[in-house]
């Protein structure tokens, strides 16, 4: 993977962008030495996209046969508390989440 600061990025976006779409090459964008983006072809993205929805798919499952075997349901609120005290101030509701 090819490596790009900002400022050469912005410079060279043009041929950053036909080198990734015409030779499948992967850039990693970075800002002060860390890496802070990554350019992919399209196709690499849509495999990430499916890999994801099939991932969301296989968890709803076995949520699903977590709840049939008597998973206890907890309210969002509390499931909120227990992992990140500090997303327990944002003001999205959510549906219950299962606890094993």
């Amino acid at each position: 993977m090819k490596t790009y600061t900002v400022a050469r990025a912005r410079e060279e976006f043009s041929d950053l962008l036909n080198m990734v779409a015409d030779h499948r090459e992967r850039v990693s964008i970075t800002r002060h030495g860390h890496q802070i983006a990554v350019i992919i072809p399209v196709e690499a993205y849509q495999l990430l996209g499916e890999l994801e929805q099939r991932i969301d798919a296989l968890l709803s499952k076995m949520a699903l046969a977590e709840l049939e075997e008597g998973a206890e349901l907890i309210p969002w609120d509390e499931v909120k508390k227990q992992s990140h005290p500090d997303v327990s101030r944002r003001k999205e509701k959510a549906p219950h989440e299962i606890i094993t």
